[in-house]
């Protein structure tokens, strides 16, 4: 784990977000942001709309703790033309990371991401990798599709991004790499 970052951050996140931007978070970060922090590892639940931004209560981790990212479509109810979405993130085990948002959009498309703001270069990065398997998504109606279609991103230059492990939709898994000078 870096010691400082410098005022930047390292965010490590699961996201869904629907085709008009809405997204929605479960995010472990390093550094300080909007929902507070600084230099250790925090976990958080993130929503992010048109104009609003919501976040849960930060809570600190320790750097090699397992965690478990869980965002839930709760239920639906249409009035009109217009069906609302109601949605749930949290970590589990952790109720105080939970945030709740109901949106009129539906989330479908996932992301495991690795993002980095104000450090540049490995330096400021942890060694080696975070690895997010255990990925489980479920259509609407509870059925799993055949498989995921990760296209995975990689900085050649500095040697982050991420690697495909496993595109199962019921224990798919993915490598966060900080850098390339450990691949384990």
């Amino acid at each position: 784990m870096p010691e400082k970052t410098g005022g930047g951050a390292i965010y490590v996140y699961n996201e869904l977000a629907t085709t008009f931007g809405e997204t929605l978070y479960c995010i472990l970060q390093f550094g300080s942001t909007a929902a507070g922090g600084g230099d250790y590892w925090a976990i958080a639940s993130w929503y992010f709309g048109a104009d609003q931004t919501y976040y849960s209560k930060l809570e600190s981790v320790a750097p090699g703790q397992s965690l478990t990212g869980v965002m839930t479509l709760k239920n639906a109810f249409t009035s009109g033309s217009e069906t609302t979405y109601n949605w749930k993130s949290m970590f589990s085990m952790l109720p105080s990371t939970s945030l709740n948002v109901s949106i009129l959009g539906v989330l479908t498309t996932a992301y495991e991401a690795l993002e980095i703001f104000n450090i540049s270069g490995p330096s400021g990065l942890p060694p080696g990798y975070t690895i997010m398997g255990s990925i489980s998504l479920a259509l609407l109606d509870g059925s799993h599709p055949s498989e995921i279609n990760w296209i995975p991103a990689m900085n050649a230059a500095e040697g982050f991004g991420v690697e495909i492990i496993s595109n199962s939709s019921m224990n798919g898994a993915v490598k966060i790499i900080y850098s390339d000078s450990v691949n384990g």
